[in-house]
C-alpha cells in the first residue's frame, strides 16, 4: 500500500511538472501565433542594377514595412550566390514602421547576364518572401 502511494503521488508530481512545461510551451506559442499574422511589404522588390564592368560592387537597399499586426521578425536572409551579401536590423519591427534590408553584390568573376535571389524567411504568411537582383556584366575594355 506504501509503495502504491508512492508511486501514485511520484506520477501526480511529473504530471503536474509536465502540464506545467507544456503551459510554458503554448505560452511561447501563442505569442508567436500572434505574430504569425504579420505581412510585409517591400517597395519594390526587384532591382535592375543595368550593366557594369566585371569586378564593380553593387549596392542597393531594398526598403520594407511591417503591414501587418504583430511585430515583423527576420529569422534569416540566404542569397542564390556567394557573391551576393545583406545586412539588416535583427530587432523586430512593429506594425506600420519601415526598415531596410542592403544587399551587395560582387560581380568579381562573373560574366553576362546576372539574376540573384535574395530569400527573407520571416514571421509571415508566407514564411519566405524573394527579392530579386538583375543586371548585366561585362568585360572592361583594354
Amino acid at each position: 500500500m506504501k509503495h502504491t502511494l508512492f508511486i501514485l503521488a511520484v506520477l501526480f508530481s511529473f504530471s503536474t511538472a509536465c502540464s506545467s512545461m507544456q503551459d510554458a510551451d503554448n505560452e511561447d506559442t501563442n505569442n508567436w501565433g500572434n505574430e504569425k499574422t504579420t505581412t510585409v511589404k517591400f517597395e519594390n522588390p526587384q532591382y535592375d542594377f543595368g550593366v557594369i564592368s566585371q569586378g564593380e560592387v553593387v549596392l542597393h537597399t531594398f526598403k520594407y514595412k511591417n503591414t501587418g499586426n504583430g511585430s515583423l521578425v527576420i529569422t534569416d536572409i540566404t542569397t542564390s550566390c556567394g557573391c551576393t551579401a545583406t545586412k539588416w536590423d535583427k530587432e523586430p519591427l512593429r506594425p506600420n514602421e519601415t526598415a531596410e534590408i542592403e544587399v551587395k553584390f560582387d560581380s568579381y568573376g562573373k560574366m553576362g547576364t546576372q539574376s540573384k535571389s535574395i530569400t527573407i524567411i520571416a514571421n509571415t504568411e508566407p514564411i519566405e518572401t524573394t527579392l530579386q537582383i538583375t543586371g548585366m556584366v561585362e568585360i572592361p575594355a583594354k
